[in-house]
């Protein structure tokens, strides 16, 4: 231990003598204390030298007016209610042992006292859907009580009620911070708030601005690149602020805002389905024994259908979606793989997997678990659709009323579901190698 550290726990000491310790400085003797081994020692023997020079200095007091005046703190009683008590120097050594004992119970008790403690709570974890923890100082067990601290969510949903009746659901990845009952911070991620009148004025503060709520529903999200703030009012109204400028927007139901660095965006109008940050795909690996095949090996081709064009299109991820309203929209896609270059009797075992990525529409709390049908187009003829021109009304095997497939021209090969707010990769191991060997061309809806 160097100098200077065994100058910190001197004064670390010396302050809890003195009754001064200040907050982090109680922390750290606490610290100091768990560690155990050299520290710990030295604490004693501080603790120990300051009780034998306390004795040395009040112990005549004490032989003169009886050691339990000296014990209690109170000053001589008349001399008719008193008898001095006349203590022998071998007691002197018990008495100052016990001082030093009883101050460093004490120091070890501040450490005893804070782990029986309960810290205040603020709020409680009340849902998680396939929720993956990362770092933090709070709980993660549905039901949790939570303090001041702060967790971070890898994967799926969760959803914090707080005392103030206001409900936040986190979609992953986020990292989010409580502060009381009536504030929190959004560091990263995707937050939607639903604030009741009893929490009006909750405030989610993020690195870049600070939202403050009156009895509304909003989403925030602060951008993983740039570190943005964007909020999205659903309904209600809701006040952003930029943290150093302290300009201010109001935004109403159905109005959005950008916030990045100096820059208060003005009030615009938010479409249905709010564009969020896109999330990297999952790559995928596998063991030796497998050989991997990708739609884009050999003659592989993907690509997805839709019943109505709109504004939700992309050239990089293969879009699949059903609709409750009977107009739509809707959405199937096509997997093509060219099996060409494996022979059928090496084939053991078949697998179809599918990784899945946000889009960057819409909020994953806003859908229930997702349920996924997958095809083996049969008919020869339709092997040969393009993967950059599939109209609804002439795709292979499609229904163009409703979300259905034509199972005269396809067989259902089987089904997965996808929990609410996962990201996770999907799998179809249940697939026969005849099923795949000769090419067919699965369909996902």
């Amino acid at each position: 231990m160097t100098d200077a550290e065994l100058q910190q726990l001197a004064d670390l000491v010396h302050a809890h003598i003195e009754g001064r310790l200040t907050l982090t400085q109680r922390e750290a003797l606490e610290v100091a204390i768990e560690a155990g081994g050299a520290s710990r020692r030295i604490i004693a023997d501080l603790l120990r030298d300051h009780a034998v020079l306390h004795w040395d200095h009040v112990g005549p007091e004490a032989q003169a007016n009886g050691i339990e005046q000296f014990r209690e703190g109170v000053h001589p009683a008349p001399e008719s209610a008193t008898r001095p008590i006349k203590l022998k120097r071998a007691l002197w050594l018990p008495l100052t042992l016990a001082a030093s004992v009883a101050l460093l119970a004490l120091a070890a008790g501040m450490l005893i006292g804070r782990q029986v403690a309960e810290p205040a709570t603020f709020a409680t974890l009340v849902h998680a859907d396939a929720a993956t923890w990362g770092g933090g100082s709070l709980p993660t067990a549905v039901g949790s009580r939570l303090a001041r601290g702060k967790f971070r969510l890898e994967e799926g949903l969760a959803t914090v009620k707080f005392d103030s009746g206001a409900t936040v659901t986190l979609e992953s990845p986020a990292e989010f911070e409580i502060q009381d009952a009536m504030n929190a911070s959004l560091v990263a991620g995707t937050a939607v708030a639903d604030v009741p009148e009893s929490a009006h004025g909750f405030r989610i503060v993020t690195p870049s601005a600070r939202v403050v709520d009156h009895g509304t529903r909003f989403a925030i999200n602060v951008e993983s690149d740039t570190g943005a703030t964007r909020t999205h009012v659903f309904e209600g109204l809701v006040e952003v602020e930029h943290p150093t400028t302290d300009k201010v927007v109001q935004l109403r139901t159905g109005q959005k805002n950008r916030v990045e660095g100096d820059h208060l965006d003005p009030v615009s109008l938010g479409p249905v389905e709010e564009r969020w940050s896109a999330q990297p795909a999952t790559v995928l690996q596998r063991g030796r024994e497998w050989k991997l095949i990708s739609t884009r090996d050999g003659r592989g081709k993907d690509g997805y259908t839709a019943s109505v064009i709109n504004e939700h299109t992309s050239t990089t991820q293969l879009l699949v979606k059903s609709s409750e309203q009977k107009s739509g929209p809707r959405r199937k896609a096509y997997l093509g793989f060219d099996l060409s270059t494996i022979p059928r009797q090496n084939i053991n075992a078949a697998e179809l997997i599918l990784t899945f990525e946000p889009t960057g529409w819409g909020l994953a709390s806003a859908v229930p678990d997702c349920e996924f049908e997958v095809y083996a187009i049969t008919r020869e003829e339709l092997e040969n659709w393009d993967p950059n021109h599939l109209p609804w009304a002439s795709a292979p095997a499609n229904v163009t009323k409703g979300n259905a497939v034509d199972l005269a021209a396809a067989r259902l090969l089987g089904s997965f579901t996808v929990p609410r707010g996962s990201r996770k990769v999907s799998s179809l191991s249940k697939v026969k190698p005849c099923e795949i060997s000769s090419g067919k061309t699965p369909t996902v809806r």
